[in-house]
């Protein structure tokens, strides 16, 4: 053997193992597979299919047109598949379907009733008075100030609101007004039938002027850009100490716009 030669061992080539048989492939695999299935379960079972769709508190709005809506409103598409799933279901969106295709709705409370039903609790809006910009349009109007169906005015003996400085057209389940100008009307026809005057209804007039109109078809002038409890002190005032309550029913109107002074006048 000759001096200098270095003997090698022989290289030995590590076979790989089959990724099919690999621990932790098979492992995560499992999961995927274990995942897949509870996905598809749960969505597409038939088990928790909606099948039962139970709904109250209607009294004005079609039961049945409240459910087609609701069905429209709880498909899910998953991918390539649609499934009407208890777990799917996104009660905002059907809760926000329903107000929008049903301004008579002021409310609606969702429950999920396993495997398969719903339970639907609408509260309907109450009329608080009517509401027109022109005096031939009327529609109810809500404690909100929101304003959700047209009527027919002759029918009706509530408090109307006729806003003459508003000339944009009405939009059902939307404010009739700016929620402080409603608000301040209502207050002031409670502080004005506080001093035994019966009001029928309210014209705004302008930015500043309105014009309550009482049983006896006689009106107060009030400027809402002033001090308007000062205006009701003189109303209280003038009724006590100038105007005859047997006279009540011959006034024209009783300004109280100007100053310290409330004038007054009876029809010729």
């Amino acid at each position: 053997m000759p001096k200098n030669q270095v003997l090698r061992r022989p290289h030995r080539f590590k076979r790989k193992k089959p990724i099919l048989r690999n621990r932790w492939f098979l492992i995560a695999l499992s999961f995927i597979v274990a995942a897949v299935l509870f996905i598809y379960f749960f969505s597409f079972s038939g088990l928790f299919q909606i099948k039962k769709i139970v709904v109250s508190g209607e009294n004005n709005v079609s039961e049945e047109e409240i459910g087609f809506t609701i069905r429209e409103s709880i498909g899910k598409r998953i991918l390539f598949w649609e499934t009407n799933s208890i777990f799917w279901i996104s009660p905002k969106y059907i809760e926000r379907a329903i107000l929008d295709k049903f301004p008579q709705i002021a409310d609606v409370k969702i429950k999920r009733v396993f495997p398969d039903g719903l339970i639907f609790t609408i509260e309907e809006r109450q009329a608080l008075a009517l509401y027109s910009r022109n005096g031939n349009d009327f529609f109810l109007v809500d404690k909100t100030g929101i304003v959700y169906e047209e009527v027919f005015a002759a029918k009706n003996s509530l408090f109307v609101i006729l806003d003459k400085a508003n000339k944009e057209a009405v939009a059902a389940g939307k404010e009739a007004m700016a929620a402080e100008l409603f608000l301040k009307i209502w207050q002031l026809k409670e502080k004005i039938e506080n001093l035994g005057l019966l009001l029928k209804g309210v014209e705004v007039l302008s930015e500043e002027r309105i014009a309550f109109k009482t049983s006896e078809d006689w009106e107060v002038y009030l400027d809402r850009k002033e001090n308007l409890d000062w205006q009701i002190e003189k109303l209280k005032l003038v009724l006590e100490k100038q105007i005859p309550a047997k006279t009540l029913q011959e006034l024209e109107y009783i300004d109280l716009r100007f100053g310290d002074k409330a004038y007054y006048r009876y029809r010729d």
